[in-house]
């Protein structure tokens, strides 16, 4: 995905649901020059978050905060983000992706990574499992790239295209940029892999 080397080279970077912050981290050890912000709800896995930063020696430019990302006040900041969206349920996720299409600059891109796909049979007993406990607690599972670039559409994103990498499928989204009052350009929608 060479838009995401590019964003997060040049552009401060929005982390959604970032967990202990695999991502960032991995990311702002590879990308000094990496400015971003990395919001996890859960007060105990943001400290863990904040510990591993410190402890990678990134902690200066990836800013993790503890809060509900639909708390965020940021408008037109980031030229990029990455949504968790596996972790985040059903009634929160409208207002979340309103808060993300917000935050992102115009023209800026989404990313959204495809998660439990359909296993073969052999593994078909663990996943129902998966499933199961997923519904427990009211979060989708098993939503296909092309299911969260619809999602994505409904909330106003534009389809860039959908990136098959090595640790899965990834829905790449562009905020639309506005000119003016009244006029939007839209970049093409075709998706391709």
């Amino acid at each position: 995905m060479p838009e995401l080397a590019e964003l997060v080279s040049t552009q401060r970077w929005l982390d959604v649901g970032c967990g202990v912050g695999g991502s960032s981290l991995t990311l702002a050890t590879l990308f000094p020059q990496m400015r971003s912000v990395a919001v996890e709800l859960v007060p105990k896995v943001a400290a863990e978050a904040v510990r591993r930063a410190e402890g990678h020696g990134v902690a200066d430019r990836v800013d993790i905060r503890c809060m509900d990302i639909r708390d965020l006040k940021e408008v037109d900041e980031f030229g990029g983000a990455f949504w968790a969206q596996p972790f985040f349920p059903e009634e929160t996720r409208a207002e979340t992706l309103a808060v993300i299409r917000r935050a992102i600059r115009p023209g800026g891109l989404l990313f959204m990574q495809e998660h439990e796909p359909e296993p073969a049979p052999s593994g078909r007993s663990a996943y129902a499992v998966r499933r199961l406990v997923a519904n427990g607690w009211n979060v989708p599972f098993g939503r296909t790239a092309e299911q969260l670039v619809a999602e994505a559409e409904a909330a106003g994103f534009d389809p860039v295209r959908i990136a098959a990498t090595e640790v899965g499928r990834y829905a790449i989204l562009r905020r639309p940029t506005q000119i003016g009052r009244d006029a939007i350009l839209r970049p093409p929608t075709g998706l391709e892999a």
